[in-house]
């Protein structure tokens, strides 16, 4: 005979309505009747308006989760910056843009390249080149070079800023370098601009180039212990406090990373990109 299951009455799913049932556990004939076994009575015309039983699910329903949403697309940072690589993940974050940042060190890390070309832009090309050949064909790589710019020393040390002291040294060394450089530089000649050029790879070949600048002084001593690099020398223009005492937030509206940063991502809504 047929068998309707039904649960105690302090079961979880006591109480569920037959009508309410979408997955029941009885056979149901073609003509919505259920099957009866040999010798069994069989229903009236229609089952009775209040017939429970028992249900595969817990109740209330849990269902699934939705999967996980897919970013339009990966962007590998081609830097070994680690500092550069944090900035970018929050500008990104920020910015909203429907993307998957991703290190360099998913690929082994960042090539060598060897910075020959004496300018932002040659060298920030040659960074994204030396990914791309490595990274997954369909993943987009972002190249970023950038330094600073002195006044009083005609553009130094400009595309030498990483390695102003030497190859290896730290950004405290390359800090007293400036600093004695510039010991004898009066104030209208302590100007000085952070540069940043960004290009963007897309899976077949460069899509895009974004230059942004930040201008500003050189103070005669540190002040502030934010940022990196050159941050605790940098007054930035219509700012009474360096980088290094300015929040990560804040760097990150006015720097010449966040303007090239900007144009990028608006180059990216209005093509459709991500």
């Amino acid at each position: 005979m047929l068998r309707i299951l039904m649960p105690p009455a302090n079961h979880p799913v006591s109480g569920f309505p037959l009508s309410a049932n979408p997955c029941l556990k009885v056979g149901l004939t073609t003509l919505g009747q259920p099957r009866l076994s040999e010798g069994a009575q069989p229903y009236p015309s229609h089952p009775p308006p209040e017939i429970f039983i028992s249900h595969p699910y817990p109740y209330p329903f849990a269902f699934p989760p939705p999967p996980a949403h897919i970013p339009a697309m990966d962007i590998f940072l081609a830097t070994g910056n680690v500092h550069k690589a944090e900035e970018f993940g929050r500008m990104f974050a920020k910015a909203r843009l429907d993307v998957r940042v991703r290190s360099a060190k998913e690929l082994g890390g960042m090539p060598y390249v060897e910075e020959i070309t004496g300018t932002f832009n040659g060298n920030c090309r040659l960074k994204g080149e030396a990914l791309r050949a490595i990274a997954p064909r369909k993943a987009w790589v972002l190249a970023d070079d950038s330094g600073l710019c002195c006044d009083a020393l005609q553009g130094g040390p400009g595309v030498d800023s990483a390695i102003y002291a030497g190859v290896g040294a730290t950004d405290a060394q390359n800090r007293a370098k400036l600093l004695e450089a510039m010991k004898k530089a009066p104030l209208h000649k302590r100007g000085a601009r952070f540069e940043c050029h960004l290009a963007l790879l897309g899976p077949n070949q460069e899509v895009g180039k974004f230059v942004g600048q930040c201008w500003g002084k050189i103070l005669e001593a540190e002040v502030g212990t934010e940022g990196f690099g050159y941050d605790s020398l940098f007054v930035p223009a219509n700012e009474d406090r360096t980088f290094g005492e300015l929040s990560a937030a804040k760097k990150d509206s006015i720097s010449h990373r966040a303007k090239a940063f900007q144009l990028m991502a608006a180059w990216m809504r209005e093509n459709g990109v991500a």
